[in-house]
């Protein structure tokens, strides 16, 4: 999300800090769920097809279609459900982004 919104502090976030007590782990999944939820909620469905920019992680700028970005962040927990084992390619923003310079 904070990618999507151009949080100016998103290039310093990181998928594995901070790391949160067990008992909190319900109310911030609540909480970063409900970001999404709100967010898409709030747009047409026409909207849900209108291409985002994000910066990448490689610091790029990339573009996707909001509803592909949002398809991706499901299907990425599913494909974590497997951990453990070396799968295929299977992110499916990878499909469909498009790297803009």
């Amino acid at each position: 999300m904070a990618r999507i919104v151009r949080d100016p502090n998103a290039p310093g976030m990181d998928w594995w800090e901070p790391v949160y007590l067990f008992e909190e782990l319900e109310g911030q999944w609540n909480a970063s769920l409900r970001l999404w939820t709100d967010y898409i909620s709030e747009r047409s469905e026409d909207q849900m097809y209108e291409e985002r920019r994000f910066v990448g992680f490689d610091g790029g700028e990339w573009t996707a279609q909001l509803k592909d970005i949002a398809l991706q962040l499901n299907y990425h927990s599913i494909h974590h459900r497997a951990q453990g084992l070396e799968p295929d390619f299977v992110d499916y923003i990878g499909t469909v982004y498009r790297k803009l310079a």
